[in-house]
């Protein structure tokens, strides 16, 4: 296991072949597709405007949309200070 690369655990550092990996390293994932191909099922419908996931999406409380760019409104609204003064 150790010379063959060839554990599942070891994958994720040497083939950058696992799913959470994918998303940094190959941009091929289904979740990264969103950002940068603007291609995935999801993000279509954030571009249209026009579906139930980018209404919430318009308020920035929809949860595919979110790991894209935008923040919940919860923490967009309540921890405004908070956020400033770790900024600070």
């Amino acid at each position: 296991q150790g010379r063959r690369h060839n554990s599942f655990c070891h994958l994720q550092g040497r083939r950058h072949n696992s799913f959470c990996h994918l998303q940094g390293r190959r941009h091929n994932s289904f979740y990264h597709l969103q950002g940068r191909r603007h291609n995935s099922f999801y993000h279509l419908q954030g571009r249209r405007h026009n579906s139930f996931y980018h209404l919430q999406g318009g308020r920035h409380n929809s949860f595919c949309h979110l790991q894209g760019r935008h923040l919940p409104s919860e923490l967009e609204k309540k921890p405004t200070t908070t956020k400033r003064r770790l900024t600070l």
